[in-house]
């Protein structure tokens, strides 16, 4: 993995294998133990091969967060619990599209 800084910007982490990207990683961090989630994707020919997980681990290992949450909506819950993270509902946007909180401790 190799981290990425602009200038005025936070962190991006991606997760690239030789010459593909594979994924990336943007966390804004709240103090040093806990981090909100703000862009996490990984290449659609990687899906299913550990690499979002690697990414959640990074989060934990690299970047020694002890807490992390993010906000979606239901197509990547699956993804969210499957690395542990409990979910709530924050109930329908305004878009009509149910939201969630998913929050990990590691």
């Amino acid at each position: 993995m190799s981290r990425v800084r602009g200038m005025n910007s936070p962190d991006c982490i991606s997760l690239v294998s030789i010459v593909h990207l594979v994924g990336v990683l943007r966390v804004d961090a709240h103090r040093r133990f806990r981090c909100t989630i703000t862009h996490i994707a990984v290449a659609h020919r990687f899906r299913g091969q550990g690499f979002g997980q690697r990414l959640i681990e990074f989060i934990r290992d690299e970047l020694n967060f002890e807490q992390a949450e993010a906000e979606t909506d239901d197509d990547a819950l699956g993804f969210y619990r499957a690395c542990g993270f409990e979910i709530e509902s924050l109930g329908e946007s305004s878009f009509g599209t149910e939201r969630f909180r998913c929050v990990i401790c590691f």
